[in-house]
């Protein structure tokens, strides 16, 4: 169904035959869907979410296919397979389930949220600013560059949600605490570790260059935290920065030299950049960690081609095939 239960966009579903099918979450530049969230606040509301919130009435909400028994094949390409494709329609869910009550002339549309922070210790005035930021846009009526969706956005504006001026709806006076500047240098104070999940964030909405700039403020502060390195090292490979992103991975292998992963997608650029013998030597590391990883297996016989040393590059394709990789047991003659 999509949007923010999770699931791909119907008309993005491609049949690849033999029961193998592809699709996407909908979102530009996306190439495949999650099963929970699906994106966060990278997707709005999909139309039987609309319908459930008492949104939008029910002939705007289009059939929905399933396949009950679907599994990956390559999941950051939206591939999987399948026997069991099914159809499920509104009217299907109406008669199982019934009307939504209220319907969508009486239903809700204006909602207030209480923002509660629990924590051991006392909240630092920059995680206040932080916290409150985001509070603020998510209950913002109107898109704001470089963010994801808000509850307006989500909702094509068809309901608004207030986390402010708690005061004015409180039945007894409260204090209110002096509003707090979000400006960059307030977020720098924040703890590494909080202000590296706020990269992370970034990364996960696909806001690459807001990703880069948060784990380079993390680092800053921290210069040997090995996941800020590793993941700024991903968000450079997205903007197409190879080099950056392979001196990213080069740190991570610094601070930990068996991170098997870093190894890879060092290797993995390199061979984008026809750089094969060094992409080997990666590829030879990642072995030594992990014996059985198909992946490095096959890309290392297909480095060895590239420099037409076909008998090493035979012999990888074979381990690679040995080890389940079918597609790799064609070359092995």
């Amino acid at each position: 169904m999509g949007g923010q239960a999770g699931g791909f966009q119907g008309s993005t579903l491609k049949d690849l035959g033999g029961g193998r099918y592809q699709a996407t979450n909908g979102k530009r530049g996306k190439r495949t869907f999650g099963l929970v969230a699906n994106g966060g606040n990278t997707l709005p509301y999909a139309p039987l979410e609309l319908y459930l919130m008492g949104l939008v009435g029910r002939e705007e909400v289009p059939p929905i296919v399933f396949f009950p028994d679907g599994d990956w094949v390559d999941r950051k390409r939206g591939i999987f397979t399948a026997s069991d494709k099914r159809t499920l329609t509104i009217e299907d869910i109406i008669r199982e389930n019934g009307e939504r009550v209220p319907g969508v002339r009486e239903a809700q549309k204006a909602y207030r949220a209480l923002v509660v922070i629990l924590s051991p210790r006392p909240v630092t005035d920059a995680e206040w600013a932080l916290v409150d930021s985001h509070a603020g846009y998510f209950s913002h009526q109107g898109k704001k560059p470089g963010w994801g969706h808000n509850f307006w956005t989500a909702t094509r504006g068809l309901a608004t949600i207030q986390m402010d001026r708690l005061q004015d709806a409180a039945r007894q006076p409260i204090a209110v605490r002096r509003p707090i500047p979000t400006t960059l240098e307030t977020a720098g104070e924040i703890a590494p570790q909080l202000l590296l999940r706020v990269a992370k964030e970034h990364y996960r909405r696909d806001e690459y260059p807001q990703a880069v700039a948060a784990f380079s403020q993390v680092l800053r502060i921290n210069p040997d935290l090995e996941d800020a390195y590793y993941m700024r090292g991903y968000s450079y490979d997205e903007l197409k920065r190879y080099e950056e992103a392979m001196a990213d991975f080069t740190q991570v292998i610094r601070l930990n030299p068996d991170r098997e992963r870093a190894y890879l997608y060092r290797a993995h650029i390199r061979y984008r950049l026809s750089r094969y013998r060094e992409a080997i030597a990666d590829y030879t590391e990642v072995i030594r960690i992990n014996p059985r990883s198909r992946t490095a297996h096959e890309f290392r016989a297909s480095s060895y081609e590239q420099l037409r040393d076909t008998g090493r590059a035979r012999e990888d394709y074979r381990r690679a095939c040995d080890l389940g990789l079918q597609r790799a047991c064609a070359n092995t003659q």
